[in-house]
């Protein structure tokens, strides 16, 4: 089973193309946004976690991903959707998307402005 879920937008792909052509530091501002997004998100996802025994709350670590330049991402043990949505014989206790919806964004504002700063870093404004 996969422990993570790989999206592929050939037009994001594009256009990321041309802003690092124009901006090559965008990269770098970039990752420095999605590092502390997805350490933001981690941190406020364990500590909304449920505690029972615990393992669920210290396992979500934010980490950047080998697959993409300038991704990260935050992962959880194996079962933390079980927990998040519920099974059929235990109800769905939220943690990760509440706190997700929250940030999302902060997020955004903060890649926007990583990639206007390189931009104009760029264009010598």
């Amino acid at each position: 089973m996969p422990d993570r879920v790989i999206m592929r937008s050939p037009k994001l792909d594009a256009t990321m193309a041309r802003i690092r052509k124009i901006a090559p530091k965008s990269n770098e501002y970039l990752e420095q946004a999605s590092e502390r997004s997805a350490k933001e998100l981690a941190k406020l996802a364990s500590s909304a976690a449920p505690r029972v025994s615990g393992d669920l709350a210290d396992s979500i670590k934010a980490k950047k991903t080998e697959d993409y330049q300038s991704a990260w991402g935050v992962y959880a043990i194996w079962r933390w959707m079980f927990t998040e949505f519920g099974t059929s014989t235990k109800a769905a206790q939220p943690f990760l998307f509440p706190i997700y919806r929250l940030l999302k964004k902060k997020h955004l504002g903060r890649a926007r402005r990583a990639l206007n700063k390189a931009v104009k870093e760029a264009m010598g404004k």
